[in-house]
């Protein structure tokens, strides 16, 4: 046995289990946002168990390790922290993250046992864990945004060394496929410029005297927090933004952005930031110009185009490939898969 007393310490010895050939995996409470550099190239024959607990795992970090190959399964309540292969066991009270495994972070202790003194199928059977799905990973995803934007933008470990978001292109969230993070188009063809009375007397109490942004959206379209993609129609440059309501609600038909099309508001209160998260990907010059080249082809020029040419998923999920083939051919000449 060998012990640890640093991060440092830990993670080296986390490093060096998995140089070994064969299985190897990670049984720990919660994966930071940083997760994936702590872990090997190549994951295929890796096995991570977690807790999809808000504001503690990242569900970024869980996109990238299932993307990259890993086996994935969820267990509620895991408070364990062990990493084995077959050169050996870490038992550890570093989680897989930065703060645990970097400097600077947490105090943290370990151990390095031999393979044979660690019965990691019984911890394993203990965990009673599931394997993580798509609709799992959504679900926890909402929950944890939910945590973050009650906290002010902060997980529970308020990180010391924090880092900007990766950048994510939209081939790049394209590609992920049933993981990718959910989002909505949000069109429209006129500003207005007064919030619905109910939306104003919201504000007030929460402190502010303005939003940062709001549109409206037909009837059920969307819930707070729920990504949108605002698109202005009668642009042809600058035209695309995302927006993150704080709140959606019924508009009166007494307040100025009212419409039967369009009845509800939805309010962010904030600038776009931590407190929001990671948009589902970053707006780029390339998507808005193949995203208007698609809209052009479709003949969609005003909202009321839109909502009639894109009134089921099939619709729009050929409307997101096209877009995707398009960037793909313009940057490479190979269609998206």
């Amino acid at each position: 046995m060998t012990s640890l007393y640093t991060s440092a310490q830990i993670r080296s010895a986390v490093m060096a289990l998995y140089e070994a050939p064969g299985p190897k995996g990670a049984i720990v409470a919660f994966v930071g946002a940083e997760a994936r550099s702590f872990l090997p190239r190549d994951l295929r024959d890796f096995e991570l168990i977690c807790w999809l607990k808000p504001g503690c795992t990242s569900p970024d970090a869980l996109r990238r390790i299932k993307r990259d190959g890993a086996t994935i399964r969820a267990a509620n309540n895991l408070h364990a922290k062990v990493y084995w292969s077959s050169a050996g066991v870490v038992v550890t009270s570093a989680n897989l993250s930065t703060p645990g495994l970097l400097d600077g972070g947490h105090h943290e202790v370990g151990v390095v046992l031999a393979r044979d003194a660690f019965d990691i199928q019984r911890l394993r059977a203990a965990a009673r864990s599931e394997a993580l799905t798509s609709h799992m990973l959504l679900e926890f995803e909402r929950a944890h945004r939910e945590y973050i934007e009650r906290n002010e933008g902060n997980d529970v470990f308020h990180s010391r060394r924090s880092r900007s978001p990766r950048e994510r292109s939209f081939i790049q969230w394209f590609r992920l496929g049933p993981d990718r993070p959910t989002w909505k188009w949000a069109p429209f063809d006129e500003l207005y410029e007064e919030l619905g009375v109910q939306n104003q007397n919201d504000l007030r109490k929460h402190g502010l005297s303005e939003a940062e942004n709001f549109i409206t959206v037909p009837d059920k379209y969307c819930e707070r927090l729920d990504w949108l993609l605002c698109i202005d129609l009668r642009k042809k440059k600058g035209s695309l933004g995302w927006l993150c309501p704080n709140v959606v609600s019924k508009l009166t038909r007494h307040d100025e952005g009212w419409s039967p099309a369009t009845p509800l508001e939805a309010v962010q209160y904030h600038k776009l930031g931590r407190r929001y998260g990671r948009t589902p990907f970053d707006i780029t010059p390339t998507f808005e110009q193949q995203a208007r080249r698609a809209l052009m082809q479709r003949g969609v020029r005003t909202e009321r185009d839109w909502w009639d040419k894109f009134a089921n998923q099939s619709t729009l999920n050929k409307l997101l490939r096209d877009i995707a083939e398009s960037m793909e051919v313009d940057a490479s000449g190979t269609p998206a898969s």
